[in-house]
């Protein structure tokens, strides 16, 4: 069983104490809240099992090859489109898919069929199109139909961001999920949507 263990671990910021001697276990299946008043360390504690943040005691053990999600409170995004963002989840393959759409329209500038050729096939040698079958099911799970995917991410809501943020980290398969107040911004429809999904979908 995948396990998230924590040993005696603290936390300051100068002379200041966030945490002291933390120790739990998070396992497989297990739904856990983290509750606190605002400026507790909830946060901190995130990205401290996340690696963001360096712990100043203790031992955060995560076992190989586990994969971890983590929704932040903070979604910023640039001008990409809603099918971009979810296509630089996969940071192995993303560069060459930007290739592949940077020249499909230029093939008969020798050059530029060169580099989309050995791009497309290094795309598909390292599983781009079963990613593309990944990205459909995932946005169609959090509610943005077909018609909206080049819809640019500078124009959405404030929800319909944590929603793709979190659709964001589905693409990677993660083992373990950490949401640091996932219900922010979201409207009631969202909200039900995320419960639903958590407890009758995720399997993690």
């Amino acid at each position: 069983m995948k396990q998230i263990r924590i040993e005696n671990i603290s936390k300051d910021f100068m002379t200041q104490e966030v945490f002291s001697n933390l120790s739990f276990t998070v396992s497989e299946k297990q739904r856990i809240a983290l509750v606190g008043p605002n400026g507790a360390g909830k946060s901190t504690l995130m990205k401290c099992l996340m690696g963001h943040e360096d712990i100043s005691s203790g031992i955060i053990g995560v076992d190989d090859n586990m994969r971890i999600g983590y929704l932040a409170q903070v979604h910023p995004h640039t001008g990409q489109t809603i099918y971009d963002l979810m296509q630089a989840s996969f940071e192995e393959v993303y560069q060459y898919w930007k290739t592949i759409k940077e020249t499909e329209d230029k093939l008969d500038d020798p050059e530029q069929y060169d580099r989309w050729e050995k791009a497309s096939s290094q795309y598909e040698n390292m599983g781009g199109f079963k990613n593309e079958i990944t990205i459909e099911k995932v946005l169609t799970q959090i509610n943005f139909p077909k018609e909206r995917w080049n819809d640019l991410c500078t124009n959405l809501s404030g929800g319909q961001r944590v929603r793709l943020a979190f659709g964001q980290i589905l693409c990677q398969k993660p083992d373990f999920l950490l949401l640091d107040e996932p219900t922010n911004f979201l409207d009631i429809e969202s909200i039900e949507w995320l419960e639903d999904y958590l407890i009758n979908t995720w399997k993690g």
